[in-house]
């Protein structure tokens, strides 16, 4: 698990961070936190679902269909879909919330990142400001934040509505089928049987956008579902990872 600091100019004047080299780091994470202003770039190149965290559910990005397996990373640590998730493009940095004050955010960055040499970029100007690089990802973050709440409210309003329930999955990776499970979807037949103060509620919520590109995006599961055949194809029997029992790993939560 990353360890993330709070940067300060204090602390960090004269610190440079490292930017990450590849994706690697992602190699393991088969779904990731995705949020509802990445849905309509997200939802062409990447299945959608939902996993329980905690006492409700998070909307996730799915990339891989075995535990500890992410099919959209290369061995070179390439991306390889149309769209990466908000989540991975700005890593090495993260917007978190202050202990004592859940409605204030600090940039953060993970500490394994951070540089004493000459190599690497700089967190701050001589003037002890955060450098123009620096600024454009927190900008980004911030505006994503928002976004976070947004998301985490939805997946609130679909799960009181009943909306969302477990999606049976059948993993066929070419040699053998076993079931997939801990994904959640949208269902669609409660969704067309909401009473009208459901469905006044749920478009109060914003939920609809969220809805429809959910249930869009299941079509991108023959995707992963061919990667992964590609890759069971050109292993050898003695290679060949076992399947084992469905698990979710992700950051940024």
């Amino acid at each position: 698990m990353s360890s993330y600091v709070p940067i300060s100019s204090e602390l960090h004047k004269d610190k440079r961070w490292l930017r990450h080299p590849s994706l690697a780091f992602a190699k393991t994470e088969n779904v990731t936190p995705i949020f509802a202003n990445e849905l309509v770039d997200a939802i062409h190149a990447l299945p959608v679902a939902f996993v329980r965290h905690e006492e409700g559910f998070v909307l996730v990005a799915v990339m891989g269909l075995r535990p500890e397996e992410n099919l959209l990373v290369s061995g070179q640590g390439r991306w390889l879909a149309n769209y990466a998730p908000l989540t991975y493009r700005t890593r090495p940095f993260m917007l978190l919330e202050t202990p004592n004050n859940k409605d204030q955010q600090v940039l953060c960055i993970e500490e394994s990142n951070f540089t004493d040499g000459e190599i690497g970029e700089a967190l701050f100007n001589e003037d002890g400001e955060i450098t123009d690089v620096v600024g454009e990802i927190l900008k980004l973050l911030s505006h994503y934040h928002t976004t976070r709440s947004l998301t985490q409210d939805i997946c609130a309003a679909l799960a009181e509505q009943q909306l969302i329930v477990p999606w049976a999955l059948t993993v066929n990776d070419g040699v053998t089928e076993q079931p997939f499970t801990g994904l959640y979807r949208i269902d669609e037949a409660a969704l067309s049987t909401l009473s009208d103060e459901a469905f006044l509620a749920l478009r109060k919520a914003a939920a609809f956008p969220v809805i429809y590109a959910q249930l869009f995006s299941m079509n991108n599961m023959t995707t992963l579902s061919n990667l992964l055949m590609h890759k069971v194809r050109e292993a050898t029997a003695t290679q060949q990872p076992k399947m084992g029992d469905s698990t979710f790993s992700f950051s940024g939560l």
